[in-house]
């Protein structure tokens, strides 16, 4: 349940912050690529400098430390551009893009992309605010890491998937985004035996139900309230 703007689009995405010309302008300039689960959109190191547009569904950027031990950094839904750091550094890829389920996307290519910011200075803009909201978000987390207990960023990280990706359903809020233990423990900067005991605690509470991969929110007030949202 993501808050959609009158296009239907979620506000704070890319397509969110376009005017009907400029998104009709950026689809058109893409060709249409679906992806199945688990396929693999961009690869952490590769020279390419597409961009991806997101019709439908949620990809997962994750990134590899020299260990070889991957991390889950954010999500990215509907209306939000993908790869768009190496299209304009043109800097190897930064992170790994894997479907979490069925995506659909308008791949476009690096001059193609380009030649639409440099013509349209309220493209330019949208994707300039649209880069600065994650650079702030990042801040955010890293704040949050230091300032804030486990069980608050972990309430607070699913308040956030709830209302961005979200399914109303009889039992409450549903997110089919098949996220391991593990990977919230990455969004939240914990270990995933501490995710394990917050989870089982906010069962225990009504808050949420699990299930494999799968969170349900319950009691979305009583979460705000864990996640110090008011």
């Amino acid at each position: 349940m993501p808050r959609d703007g009158d296009d239907g689009w979620p506000r704070d995405s890319l397509l969110g912050l376009l005017a009907e010309t400029q998104r009709a302008t950026l689809l058109a300039a893409g060709t249409e690529r679906d992806f199945v689960p688990g396929a693999t959109l961009l690869c952490q190191g590769d020279r390419t400098s597409h961009v991806l547009v997101v019709v439908r569904g949620v990809a997962k950027v994750t990134s590899a430390a020299e260990n070889g031990r991957e991390t889950l950094l954010a999500l990215r839904g509907p209306g939000e551009l993908i790869g768009e750091l190496a299209a304009l550094d043109a800097g190897p890829r930064a992170a790994t893009v894997t479907a979490s389920g069925a995506m659909a996307t308008r791949v476009v290519d690096h001059g193609s992309f380009t030649r639409l910011l440099a013509a349209d200075p309220v493209l330019a803009l949208a994707v300039t605010r649209m880069v600065g909201r994650r650079l702030r978000a990042a801040t955010s987390r890293r704040v949050e890491l230091v300032g804030l207990s486990a069980p608050v960023r972990l309430a607070r990280v699913l308040l956030e998937l709830a209302e961005r990706y979200g399914a109303v359903t009889t039992q409450g809020v549903q997110l089919d985004l098949l996220l391991s233990q593990q990977e919230l423990a990455n969004l939240i900067g914990a270990a995933e035996v501490t995710v394990q005991k917050i989870l089982r605690d906010l069962r225990t509470s009504g808050l949420v139900a699990t299930s494999r991969r799968r969170v349900t929110v319950t009691d979305t007030a009583g979460l705000r309230v864990l996640a110090e949202v008011w």
